[in-house]
């Protein structure tokens, strides 16, 4: 006994390649809890209406028993397509015939409209905010025309006004007390992922010249090398650095040196398209990943990078800028710590044969 109902939690709180963020995976929870529960009281009910009941209440065991096969049907699509959307729009509208069947056929028997409570706290929680309203809302007008005809007539007269205005406020102040809830839960998580994002994002950036830094930079050379291995496509990847960097943060100051780095990334990625990345590797360097471009092509690219360098007026320093930069292709079987040998190779190559020119590593 004890491991079925170990099994039914598992179930309900089992993780899904669907969720992605705590807003999907509380509304995969909440549609399978009112799936199973639903399917389990709809079916009771509709056996209690078979079976233990006096009476006639064949027709209302019948809708029990429909409701109960939708939200059934509900659970297996949930658990075949993963589209909780659509497992709630079909919960929904099956315990939306059911609850108004309800109050049409049993009135305010035995206080039979304390059920109808229900409704729009499900209809609000497993379905978005736009669709759980309109439920609500259509639940509402359809309970209060028949309450309202119901007056005078319910329980041998004492259904009155007084009650009719009792049953409709408290449904209303249900519908808003949830869509409130439901409102500032989803404001909140998008408050949460917003935040996630900021710090991501935080993590992943210079804090000095806001272009990606090492660590991102390492994460996309590892995505590019994988799927040039994958599908056989070149990459190349570009080092580069500032000529005499020291000399301009002893004349001029750190400070100084501080905004030639931050004008410089600006200039750079100004200069390149958008599938070209730039971070900044350390220090006065710099790095390019160019995406399904071989060696030639990003020769190309780095030229470009140089002359504009060398062309434009960076604010704080009198003299003119220059860079150095090494170039290198990935080769099918090498590591990706080879390539960046290898760049590094041309790079100091390129400094040592005078500075400010593009050298690709052979």
């Amino acid at each position: 006994m004890l491991s079925f109902f170990k099994d039914i939690y598992q179930y309900l709180l089992s993780p899904s390649d669907n969720v992605s963020d705590s807003k999907s995976f509380r509304k995969l929870i909440l549609v399978k809890m009112v799936l199973a529960l639903s399917t389990v009281v709809l079916l009771s009910f509709s056996f209690i209406h078979f079976f233990v009941f006096n009476g006639d209440h064949t027709f209302i065991a019948a809708i029990d028993l429909t409701a109960a096969l939708f939200t059934l049907y509900a659970m297996f699509d949930l658990n075949r397509s993963g589209n909780t959307n659509r497992a709630g729009l079909i919960a929904t509208s099956s315990l939306f015939v059911f609850f108004t069947s309800f109050a049409f056929l049993n009135q305010n028997e035995s206080f039979g409209l304390v059920w109808l409570i229900f409704f729009p706290v499900i209809a609000l929680t497993i379905n978005n905010k736009r669709n759980g309203l309109l439920f609500s809302l259509a639940f509402l007008i359809s309970i209060y025309i028949m309450a309202f005809q119901g007056i005078g007539e319910w329980q041998n007269g004492q259904w009155d006004l007084k009650s009719f205005l009792r049953l409709s406020i408290s449904l209303a102040l249900v519908v808003l007390i949830m869509y409130v809830h439901e409102a500032s839960m989803s404001k909140a998580q998008e408050f949460e992922v917003s935040t996630l994002k900021f710090f991501e994002d935080l993590s992943l950036v210079d804090e000095l010249t806001n272009v990606a830094n090492r660590r991102r930079i390492n994460e996309l050379l590892d995505i590019e090398f994988k799927r040039a291995q994958r599908y056989q496509t070149p990459f190349a990847l570009v080092l580069f650095d500032v000529d005499h960097f020291k000399t301009i943060n002893d004349n001029y100051g750190h400070l100084v040196g501080d905004e030639v780095l931050k004008a410089l990334a600006k200039l750079s990625t100004e200069s390149t398209r958008d599938t070209e990345t730039i971070g900044r590797w350390g220090g006065e360097e710099f790095v390019i990943i160019l995406a399904q471009l071989n060696s030639e092509q990003a020769r190309l690219v780095a030229e470009k990078l140089r002359t504009i360098i060398a062309e434009t007026v960076f604010k704080g320093i009198d003299k003119s800028l220059t860079c150095s930069f090494g170039v290198a292709e990935y080769k099918q079987g090498e590591s990706i710590e080879a390539m960046i040998e290898c760049a590094d190779s041309a790079l100091y190559e390129a400094k040592e044969s005078g500075r400010n020119q593009v050298i690709v590593c052979d």
